[in-house]
């Protein structure tokens, strides 16, 4: 029986979420990450692509989750 290739999409602003999956894939093609930013109100939307969630650079998805952790942390 062939083996078939399955694509999934998921669309998150959960961080955890899409670190988890990061972190259990065993190769590097398994998973890609994609960030969508709308440059102005009126501006086309910017797509970065990277094999990591650091690769995408800051986001400010990535910087509520490290907002959160201080806090916790700070108590």
């Amino acid at each position: 029986m062939p083996i078939r290739s399955v694509q999934v999409f998921l669309a998150t602003h959960a961080y955890d979420l899409a670190k988890y999956l990061e972190i259990l894939r065993t190769s590097p093609e398994q998973v890609r990450f994609h960030k969508l930013c709308r440059e102005s109100v009126a501006g086309a939307v910017h797509c970065t692509s990277a094999d990591t969630l650091q690769g995408l650079g800051p986001n400010s998805v990535m910087m509520a989750d490290l907002k959160l952790l201080d806090r916790v942390y700070d108590i």
